[in-house]
């Protein structure tokens, strides 16, 4: 970050800003012109049309300038890493090369150079713009309707709170599924590697049963992980499908008591479906720093 500190910084501002204006304030203004027609009001219309078209030109603009800055970051990065790496690894000593499976060191090498690049996109693309998107879109509900907000921070609590317990309920199956996967991969680039040895004393059977195990082992936790979170993420989506009849119902009863206009239920909506269109996302944020 402090070598490439333009392209990083470039990225961090832009990519969650552009998530910011086309996710949260676009649907704004164009609720507020949606609110403008029912109420005849034309200069209204026009105006909140023309802010929309406004903010989705710079919106679009911020999100292509971030990910050019972020690509080139990531690329620039990646470079520079991998030799560092490379660097401290071959200078070690022979004891240390005999002690250790060459596929396993290969895999934990290239998974190393990998986190980082998605650690980065975690935090940049999907955590900063997540939060300030929901974060500036709750701000805005909140001044329109404060039982609107209500409802959905119990709805954002609750989501948290299930998916903090899927993550702590999975992470052993997770944690389990990466090592065996990291020793499958070293056990095959082991006996790839010295194939003449395990031809010369007819190790063949033994190596393929030796993967197979592991196969095996790997496939059993995959599937209790996997179904899982068929049944979590079910049961996600019905939260999500539940909060959003209730807050349906709500705004078409608060305005027909007028105590909402139409701009506000309609940009309530529009902000609680993209929550809902990112439930899971909201679970990988979460699970990528676990």
């Amino acid at each position: 970050m402090k070598k490439y500190k333009t392209s990083f910084f470039l990225a961090l501002f832009s990519i969650p800003i552009a998530a910011l204006f086309i996710s949260t304030l676009l649907p704004y203004f164009v609720s507020q012109a949606i609110g403008g027609l029912s109420s005849k009001d034309e200069s209204s219309v026009i105006l909140n049309l023309a802010l929309a078209t406004i903010i989705g030109i710079v919106g679009t603009a911020l999100n292509l300038v971030g990910f050019q800055m972020l690509t080139r970051h990531e690329g620039s990065v990646r470079a520079s890493l991998s030799d560092a790496t490379f660097k401290q690894v071959i200078e070690k000593d022979v004891r240390f090369f005999v002690n250790e499976k060459v596929g396993a060191l290969t895999s934990r090498f290239i998974d190393f150079i990998r986190s980082q690049v998605t650690l980065q996109d975690l935090l940049i693309i999907r955590t900063l713009g997540f939060v300030l998107s929901v974060g500036v879109g709750l701000i805005i509900v909140a001044i329109q309707s404060l039982l609107l907000a209500l409802i959905v921070i119990v709805l954002l609590t609750g989501l948290i709170v299930q998916v903090r317990w899927s993550i702590k309920k999975r992470a052993p199956w997770r944690h389990e599924r990466k090592k065996i996967s990291g020793a499958i991969h070293g056990d095959i680039a082991d006996a790839v590697t010295n194939n003449l040895i395990v031809k010369t004393f007819a190790g063949e059977k033994r190596e393929i049963g030796t993967i197979a195990k592991q196969n095996m082992r790997f496939k059993e936790i995959f599937l209790k992980d996997i179904g899982f979170i068929a049944y979590e993420g079910s049961a996600r989506v019905f939260i999500m499908v539940l909060a959003q009849i209730i807050v349906i119902s709500l705004c078409s009863y608060l305005i027909l008591q007028k105590q909402i206009e139409l701009a506000v239920a309609v940009f309530a909506i529009a902000y609680l479906q993209q929550i809902a269109s990112q439930i899971f996302t909201l679970g990988d944020i979460l699970n990528g720093y676990d």
